[in-house]
C-alpha cells in the first residue's frame, strides 16, 4: 500500500511534524528528512530571514554570478583563517534558516543564506552538501547546466570534508543517485561501509545501484545484508520480501519470464492511455466546429472523445491490477 500527500497548508505540516519523527530515519530519503527538521511556515520564515537582514528575491537577483562561482569561494574560505564559537552559531541559525526558506520555495533567498553560513564555517560538510542541494534545485528552476554542474562540484567538496563521517556519505551517496551519477552514489555508499562499519542506508544504496546495473547477485547479496542492519519489523520485513523476489527472478527463469510480460505489459498499456488522450483530444476541436455548423459533427467528436476516456480509465484500471509482482510462491501454489 502506498500514500501519496502533497500540500503547503498548515494541516499538513502538522501531519509531518507528528508522523515522521516517530519514523527511523532510515526508511525516510533525503527529502523526507529536510521536511521532517525544517518544514516551516512560510510568512514566519520570511520574517526570520528579514530578522536576518536577507534580502528579498528581486534584490538578489542580481547576485547569481556569485552562486556561479561558489565552489571556488568555498575553496579559498577554507584557507583564510578559524572561527569563534560565536560565528559557527551564528553559522549553524544560518544553516538552519537557508534550510528552512528552500523547503519554502525561496531558493534565492535560501542561498543567499547558504553563502553567509559558508563564510563563517567554511568547514562544515553537511553545510555544503545542504547548500549543494539548494543549488541543484535552483539550477533545475533556472534550467541552468552550469548552476547544475556547480552544484555537482560543491557536493565533491562536500565528500571531501565529511570523508569521516559514515551517516554523512551515506546521505551523499543518495543524493548523488537521486541527481543521476550512479558511479559517484556506489563510490560514496563503499566510503560509509569501510569509513564506519555497514549502515542499513549505505547497504541498501548499493542494492538499488546494482539493480540498476542487472547485477542480480549483487541486489540479492546487499538486501540480505540490509535485512541483517534493519532495526524496525517494517524494515526487516521490506527487505526480506525484496531479497525473496530477486532470489526467485535469479533462480526461475519461468517466474524471470513471467514478470518480464508484466513489465512489458505495463508499459503498452502506459502508451496506449497516452495514445487514448490524444485521440480524446482531437474529439474536442470536432465538437466546437459542430456547434458552430452540424450537429452530427458534434454528436461525433462528443462519441470519440468519451469512448476514448473511457478505455483511457480502463487502461488505469489495468495498471493498478497489474502493478503488483506476481507472488513469489506463485509456481508453488499450483504444484
Amino acid at each position: 500500500m502506498k500514500f501519496a500527500f502533497a500540500s503547503g497548508g498548515e494541516d499538513y505540516r502538522q501531519m509531518i511534524h507528528k508522523i515522521f519523527p516517530l519514523l527511523s530515519d532510515n526508511t525516510l530519503d533525503n527529502r523526507s528528512i529536510e521536511l521532517r527538521d525544517y518544514l516551516s511556515e512560510p510568512k514566519e520564515t520570511l520574517m526570520k530571514a528579514a530578522f536576518a537582514r536577507i534580502p528579498s528575491a528581486e534584490v538578489l537577483e542580481s547576485s547569481l554570478n556569485e552562486f556561479q562561482a561558489a565552489d571556488k569561494h568555498l575553496r579559498t574560505n577554507f584557507k583564510i583563517k578559524e572561527f569563534g564559537e560565536e560565528e559557527l552559531e551564528k553559522a549553524d541559525y544560518l544553516h538552519r534558516l537557508a534550510n528552512e526558506l528552500r523547503l519554502s520555495g525561496y531558493l534565492l533567498q535560501s542561498l543567499e543564506a547558504f553563502r553567509r553560513a559558508l563564510v563563517l564555517n567554511p568547514k562544515d560538510a553537511w553545510l555544503i552538501f545542504d547548500f549543494a542541494r539548494c543549488l541543484h534545485s535552483f539550477a533545475g528552476a533556472e534550467k541552468s547546466e552550469k548552476l547544475r554542474k556547480k552544484s555537482f562540484a560543491a557536493l565533491r567538496l562536500a565528500e571531501t570534508r565529511g570523508k569521516t563521517d559514515g551517516d554523512f556519505l551515506a546521505r551523499l551517496g543518495e543524493s548523488y543517485f537521486q541527481y543521476g551519477d550512479p558511479q559517484r552514489a556506489a563510490a560514496a555508499f563503499q566510503k560509509a561501509i569501510d569509513t564506519a562499519d555497514a549502515s542499513f542506508r549505505s547497504v541498501r544504496g548499493l542494492a538499488e545501484i546494482a539493480l540498476r546495473e542487472g547485477k542480480i547477485a549483487h541486489v540479492i547479496l546487499h538486501f540480505a545484508t540490509a535485512n541483517r542492519l534493519a532495526e524496525t519489523r517494517a524494515l526487516r520485513r521490506w527487505t526480506k520480501n525484496e531479497n525473496e523476489y530477486f532470489s526467485r527472478l535469479n533462480s526461475d527463469e519461468d517466474y524471470m519470464e513471467l514478470e518480464i510480460s508484466r513489465v512489458n505489459l505495463l508499459e503498452s498499456l502506459e502508451n496506449s492511455k497516452k495514445t487514448c488522450l490524444k485521440i480524446a483530444f482531437i474529439g474536442f476541436p470536432a465538437i466546437i466546429i459542430g456547434l458552430l455548423s452540424d450537429e452530427l459533427i458534434t454528436n461525433i467528436g462528443w462519441a470519440i472523445s468519451c469512448v476514448s476516456l473511457l478505455i483511457w480509465v480502463g487502461l488505469i484500471v489495468s495498471q493498478n491490477l497489474l502493478s503488483a509482482r506476481v507472488p513469489v510462491d506463485f509456481n508453488d501454489d499450483e504444484e
